[in-house]
């Protein structure tokens, strides 16, 4: 499968005969020199399978041990039951007791028909684990599909945007400030002819038909983020991009992502908790170099992964050399060769993902001089800490240029893409759509 973050994220796992279910008053945290991490996992969606797989493999590699003086990992998330009705949302404590035994302690009481990975409830969960337990760091993971900075809806049905004969503009902003509901089925997970599952653009279903979903934009997800994490890491496809991070930028510090899709089996979570709780501080960079020689160490079309951890502190700079050069430079986008750029998407997709390029090459594209390129370069690695991609992505397209960064190269005749994105810190910042 691969990821792409809606942000729906991911997936309960069936509890397993050594795990024991407490109540949240037997895990007090009294001292403080800890640090909390908190995996949001929405899989009520076609990834269900795959994200309790990955609870699976998490829950079986290190876990904290339950004593005050630890650190604290924190599991919100919500699958499918076996009849196809959502599961109800669980936030729990996960840690080992005095003999080594999984515990699950209850953190928050959720009720039938909640919705996970709206921003009310993503700011009520955080809020929660940050009065609750206080620590010295959170950092948080999102497991889900993933669209990148794309509006709900749009990856997977850029159609229904595009119209002529309404206002879709004010139609899907409704939608985006309202229920956020897809409004009827979208693609989901689907497994290629003779390689690995892939995600497409998905959402968290609202209820047993499959048909109503949810998703939430990179917007909401900004606003719904009460305090500055440490770190944010996504397990959702096409979330590496500059747009994503910019709009996150004063919400985390660090910030671990992919700028194309994630195959479905994601993160090495066998070593995931062990990087970010088992060490004197949080090791996101490790995270990301776990992901990379995962797929790197993989053969065929298995062998295909992107990642970056970017230094938001670092964003600021970036956003002001592209200003500068997207006023120096009036650029006709519609006229650009669009197929010399690197590209983050796969072509089977048609049109509806071609809003993924390498962020150097949509700079070289807007004309950037080579005085400006070494200023993109600079900047560039001041703010990316960290980078890696496979030669070949699905056997669909080269990596042949990789900064670490993926951003959208304009298209003049998508209105509605267009109006959403000035909506965007990045362009606010930058202006690269007028």
């Amino acid at each position: 499968m691969i990821r792409n973050i809606l942000l729906p994220v991911a997936a309960l796992l069936a509890l397993g005969s050594c795990t024991k279910i407490v109540t949240e008053t037997e895990v007090v945290v009294r001292h403080n020199h800890i640090h909390a991490f908190v995996m949001m996992s929405f899989g009520c969606n076609d990834l269900d399978s795959y994200l309790k797989k990955n609870i699976r493999e998490m829950e079986g590699g290190y876990i904290p041990a339950g004593g005050d003086e630890e650190n604290l990992l924190f599991l919100y998330s919500q699958g499918v039951n076996a009849d196809g009705t959502p599961e109800i949302p669980s936030l729990v404590r996960v840690c080992r007791n005095h003999v080594g035994d999984l515990v699950r302690a209850n953190v928050m009481t959720f009720s039938e028909g909640d919705i996970p990975n709206t921003g009310e409830n993503i700011a009520k969960v955080l809020s929660c684990i940050r009065d609750k337990y206080r620590a010295d760091s959170y950092g948080l993971l999102l497991s889900s599909h993933g669209s990148g900075w794309v509006p709900p809806g749009y990856l997977a049905l850029p159609e229904r945007f595009e119209g002529t004969t309404t206002d879709v503009w004010s139609a899907g902003k409704a939608m985006r400030r309202g229920s956020r509901r897809a409004n009827g089925p979208v693609p989901y997970l689907h497994r290629e002819d003779d390689g690995p599952a892939v995600k497409s653009i998905g959402s968290t279903w609202t209820d047993k038909t499959h048909k109503n979903a949810y998703e939430t934009d990179i917007i909401e997800l900004a606003e719904a983020i009460p305090f500055k994490l440490d770190y944010i890491i996504f397990d959702a496809c096409y979330m590496g991009g500059v747009e994503v991070a910019y709009e996150l930028k004063d919400k985390c510090r660090r910030l671990c992502a992919s700028q194309t899709e994630i195959l479905g089996d994601g993160m090495d979570y066998s070593r995931l908790v062990g990087r970010l709780l088992k060490s004197d501080a949080p090791d996101p960079e490790a995270v990301c170099e776990d992901f990379y020689s995962l797929y790197e160490n993989q053969s065929g079309q298995y062998k295909s992964a992107t990642i970056s951890m970017i230094d938001c502190s670092r964003l600021d700079a970036l956003a002001a050399v592209c200003r500068s050069v997207f006023r120096s430079h009036d650029v006709n986008y519609d006229s650009c060769d669009k197929t010399s750029l690197q590209q983050f998407f796969r072509n089977r997709y048609r049109d509806k993902q071609k809003w993924f390029y390498d962020f150097r090459s949509v700079m070289v594209a807007a004309g950037a001089t080579e005085t400006e390129l070494a200023d993109i370069d600079w900047a560039l690695g001041q703010c990316v800490a960290y980078k890696a991609s496979t030669e070949w992505f699905m056997s669909d397209f080269q990596i042949k240029s990789f900064s670490g960064l993926s951003m959208y190269m304009p298209y003049p005749d998508r209105n509605y893409l267009n109006n959403y994105y000035k909506e965007l810190s990045w362009n606010k910042a930058t202006g690269l759509v007028k």
